[in-house]
């Protein structure tokens, strides 16, 4: 992707029952990325997708 308008056209919103916990796209390299919601991260109740997945604000992106 070569811009943030690309990113946004070409990403998933990730929910948890109603609650919007982060967002999943492919970055230039067609890597998996994942980013928690800075709304989620802040919800007394957040919960981690997976243990390899703990709450952050940075992104997540695959190898």
């Amino acid at each position: 992707m070569n811009s943030s308008a690309d990113k946004d056209n070409q990403c998933l919103d990730v929910y948890l029952r109603e609650q919007k916990i982060g967002r999943l796209w492919l970055d230039e390299r067609r890597r998996f990325v994942f980013q928690y919601d800075a709304a989620w991260i802040g919800h007394p109740k957040a919960l981690p997708l997976s243990l390899r997945l703990p709450l952050k604000a940075e992104p997540y992106s695959g190898s």
